[in-house]
């Protein structure tokens, strides 16, 4: 074995060795630190940079931890949800088998991938993303899963062209409206929303996920009809809007829809002026507020 060869297969065994630690402290004990030892090995330990991981229930993907996107893919398939955890457990409430999920933002996949793992069995996941930063990762992460149809696009309220500051090597974070500092810039595809699920033969969501880093509002006005037809429970992210603009999207939705706020602690509240108790609010159609009561107590 040349020098080479021989540098090459320590490099993938220390990467190897590094990535066991941090499942098992992190996933297994649930000890803070074990990220801090990835990021350390990093400059030295090539394979870091496209490490190949066995998602469980869906296959290989190659990660790259120095992006922070690689984190939360290992994280959700250690099921370890950090402070979203509140958020994807108030939302199995209201999942049932066979239902249809609708991840705008998807990211790399971190929303879509808890509700693909059991016991929720939806029948279709469509994921919105047009970032081809996170893309890659998305689409590498669901080739196999036959469940999940990705779209290449945002959804807006009109059909256009927009520029997204974006920051390359942190997939998390991209946005139309907000200007990131030291971001790049680049053009991504915005469709209404209620046009695109026609011609491109999109199914009827249950459940809507909108997390568009402020860009939420327009989100709504381009499925005014999708909202009215199927009624779907709603969670969006609220943290970077104004109170003119929550008011804007509860004039949006049928007027029978209850907004509550969350809160990672447990508690919910249903009043704008105290949303910030937390980053994430859903919309719930009268028929199903009677599950209201079991997603925390109410402020």
């Amino acid at each position: 074995m040349s020098e080479k060869n021989g540098e090459s297969l320590v490099d993938r065994l220390l990467a190897r060795m590094v990535v066991k630690t941090y499942c098992w402290v992190h996933g297994r004990l649930h000890l803070r630190g074990a990220g801090y030892l990835i990021r350390l090995c990093l400059p030295w330990v090539r394979s870091l940079r496209n490490f190949p991981y066995e998602v469980p229930g869906l296959g290989g993907i190659r990660l790259d931890f120095r992006d922070l996107g690689a984190f939360g893919i290992l994280n959700v398939s250690l099921r370890d949800y950090g402070h979203e955890g509140h958020m994807f457990r108030c939302l199995d409430h209201f999942l049932e088998p066979n239902q249809v999920l609708w991840d705008v933002g998807a990211n790399v996949g971190f929303f879509s991938l808890y509700f693909l793992q059991v016991p929720h069995q939806l029948r279709a996941v469509h994921a919105f993303e047009p970032n081809p930063h996170p893309r890659r990762m998305l689409e590498a992460l669901f080739k196999d899963q036959p469940v999940v149809k990705i779209h290449p696009i945002g959804l807006g309220k009109a059909d256009q062209t927009l520029e997204m500051s974006v920051w390359p090597g942190l997939t998390a974070c991209g946005s139309l409206v907000r200007q990131l500092s030291n971001s790049e810039k680049i053009n991504v595809q915005i469709r209404n929303g209620d046009r695109y699920r026609q011609t491109a033969g999109v199914d009827l969501p249950d459940i809507i996920k909108i997390d568009v880093e402020s860009y939420e509002a327009e989100v709504f006005q381009g499925l005014v009809e999708t909202i009215a037809l199927k009624r779907p429970v709603i969670l969006f992210e609220h943290v970077h809007l104004q109170d003119d603009q929550i008011r804007q999207i509860q004039a949006l939705v049928p007027a029978d829809y209850r907004l509550v706020f969350l809160s990672p602690s447990g508690a919910i509240t249903t009043s704008i002026s105290r949303r910030r108790i937390g980053t994430d609010a859903l919309l719930v159609p009268s028929e199903k507020e009677g599950l209201i009561a079991r997603l925390g107590r109410l402020e």
